[in-house]
């Protein structure tokens, strides 16, 4: 006896196919590809069968669309964030090398230009004078006035932005150098 399915043979007393696992056919061999005066021709094998090879192909492109839509969508989902996350990193929102707090370590006006222990000297104290920066905000501490606002970074240019006044400057070697009321003023981490 032959699978009605697979068309494998049956060993006697199988209760199901050893080859696709159908069920034994109840009584008598299964019909065989050939000419049916029924049908005016040739009966196509998965037809006897009851088998719809074009349902079954059907399903299958529509399941390979599925799976490629799902990775089309995928793909740009994450093509997505990764733009979003770097524009997100150029703008300065998860802070990264500018990060900490800078002292200011030299100023220059007038011709004259002095480190931060000549500043000392003349009785200025450099610690009192600092930068602090996390991500896209920054603290400027000019001795003892404070002033919160936006700082953002373009190759070695960076500025300081609130809502009453902007500071231009460069940033080089971990150093940041601005004008402010017409001193150059240096400041490092």
């Amino acid at each position: 006896m032959n699978c009605n399915v697979c068309g494998a043979e049956i060993p006697a007393g199988a209760a199901a196919c050893p080859v696709c696992g159908a069920p034994a056919p109840a009584g008598g061999p299964a019909p065989q590809p050939g000419y049916d005066a029924m049908q005016g021709g040739y009966a196509d094998p998965n037809q006897q069968y009851g088998v719809d090879p074009y349902a079954q192909n059907a399903a299958a492109v529509n399941q390979q669309k599925s799976v490629n839509k799902g990775l089309i969508i995928g793909i740009g989902v994450a093509v997505a964030v990764v733009v979003a996350l770097l524009v997100m990193w150029m703008l300065g929102v998860f802070g990264g090398d500018h990060d900490g707090t800078y002292k200011l370590s030299g100023a220059s006006a007038f011709g004259m230009e002095l480190s931060g222990d000549q500043l000392k000297e003349y009785g200025m104290d450099p610690d009192k004078y600092l930068i602090k920066i996390s991500g896209s905000t920054a603290t400027l501490d000019m001795g003892g006035t404070d002033s919160k606002c936006k700082v953002s970074f373009s190759g070695s240019k960076v500025t300081f932005k609130d809502d009453y006044e902007e500071i231009e400057g460069t940033y080089k070697n971990g150093e940041i150098t601005i004008n402010y009321m017409g001193v150059e003023m240096k400041f490092a981490k």
